[in-house]
């Protein structure tokens, strides 16, 4: 299941669409905001500077302690429908969105927050280790009968699910997106 998911990581590219931004103030209250630049993309301080999957997280990597409470945000420059998929540092594997986390797509263009009640963000759960998040955007409903539905919970993925989503993006024009960041005590 590693290699699939390697293959899906090295299909993307670092984005500046994506962000999480700490909701709590009882820490450090500095956010952790990414640029967009509209002529290329600068996310070396993620952490991952090519196309290359590297699961030991860089000390530039963007962190959150356990407890920190976040929402997940994604920048869409057009309508379509997102598949969000979540390796947590447990190693599992889950589709995040769409679920009842996220909102009934397709989705108009602009902030797309996780999950959809920003009052009620993420905690940052343990176990300690690095996180990394890939998104696959594409302007075409995605035909994929196991996507859970938008009143369901988050899936834990299979090989079989990875290996149909990397199969999808290989024949459909989908942008991939994707974040790393470290869980620390």
């Amino acid at each position: 299941m590693s290699e699939i998911w390697q293959a899906l990581w090295g299909k993307s590219e670092d984005d500046t669409n994506i962000f999480i931004e700490k909701t709590d103030s009882s820490e450090d209250s500095s956010n952790i905001y990414i640029e967009e630049s509209a002529s290329e993309i600068n996310a070396s301080h993620l952490g991952i500077s090519n196309n290359q999957w590297n699961p030991n997280p860089q000390t530039n990597c963007p962190s959150f302690s356990v407890g920190s409470k976040i929402n997940y945000k994604f920048r869409l420059n057009n309508s379509g429908y997102l598949i969000v998929t979540e390796k947590f540092a447990s190693g599992e594997i889950y589709c995040i969105a769409p679920s009842f986390l996220s909102p009934t797509f397709p989705v108009s263009w602009g902030t797309l927050i996780l999950p959809k009640d920003k009052d009620d963000p993420f905690v940052v759960q343990p176990p300690i280790g690095c996180e990394e998040i890939i998104a696959v955007f594409s302007q075409e409903k995605p035909q994929l009968d196991w996507l859970p539905k938008p009143e369901d919970e988050p899936l834990e993925l299979q090989t079989e699910h990875l290996a149909s989503l990397l199969n999808h993006v290989n024949k459909n024009n989908c942008k991939l997106m994707r974040y790393k960041y470290l869980i620390t005590a």
